[in-house]
């Protein structure tokens, strides 16, 4: 496995392996991978021209996620009307059903 140096930034549930990789940079974390050293999770627009090319392999996992889910506050001022960017968004968000937590 190539993780992250960093012990809060990797979650205990992806760490199974026996030996881990560790290094805060991506590319290096690919080139490890490309030897043939480890897997990881890496951002994709990194990995996708080797994906293309077939010298990466996706592995596509049923219980795992890339999606960041973040909540927002959205606040504006009732004594300056919204500008149309503003409206469009409150539309956008007033129209998609919410989301329940994960």
């Amino acid at each position: 496995m190539v993780a992250s140096r960093d012990p809060e930034q990797q979650a205990p549930r992806f760490l199974q392996a026996h030996r881990h990789w560790r290094t805060d940079n991506h590319t290096a974390a690919l080139s490890l991978m490309q030897c043939g050293l480890g897997c990881g999770l890496l951002p994709y627009s990194l990995v996708q021209p080797y994906l293309a090319a077939g010298s990466q392999v996706q592995v596509e996992l049923d219980n795992v996620t890339d999606a960041f889910h973040l909540w927002v506050d959205v606040v504006w001022s009732n004594s300056r009307p919204l500008g149309l960017g503003a409206r469009h968004f409150i539309e956008l968000m007033r129209a998609r059903p919410p989301r329940r937590p994960v």
